[in-house]
């Protein structure tokens, strides 16, 4: 399983996501921050079949990478939440995450891709 979700770069050129100085990493973070709902929803699907509840999610500022001119990756920081007042389970955990971010020139679009999660193989009976 890989997730990915569709976002809007305002203050970037779809040219290139070039990080030639501080500015241009500075804009590429403030984009990434006004996209932070886009963020929450791509990790919530990873965590969706464990009804796991996804919150404080954190861009880790120093973790941007340049991978090539339209790829970047970055790191999140976040929480996952059980609650089931069933079984008196109230849990929390940190948990991380690369992302990559790939500028789609064709499309005209930037795609938010999450890690490669392979599914396990439902057990034969």
């Amino acid at each position: 399983m890989q997730e990915q979700e569709v976002i809007e770069l305002k203050g970037m050129m779809f040219n290139s996501l070039v990080i030639s100085d501080e500015n241009s990493k500075a804009t590429v973070l403030a984009d990434l921050k006004k996209n932070q709902k886009k963020i929450e929803d791509l990790l919530v699907s990873y965590h969706f079949r464990e009804r796991g509840r996804v919150y404080d999610v954190q861009i880790d500022d120093n973790s941007l990478t340049q991978l090539s001119e339209q790829k970047l990756q970055f790191r999140v920081l976040y929480k996952i939440g059980h609650f089931n007042a069933c079984a008196d389970k109230d849990t929390s955990e940190t948990a991380g995450m690369k992302i990559i971010l790939e500028v789609d020139q064709e499309e005209g679009r930037a795609l938010l891709i999450g890690e490669y999660i392979p599914e396990r193989e439902p057990d034969e009976l």
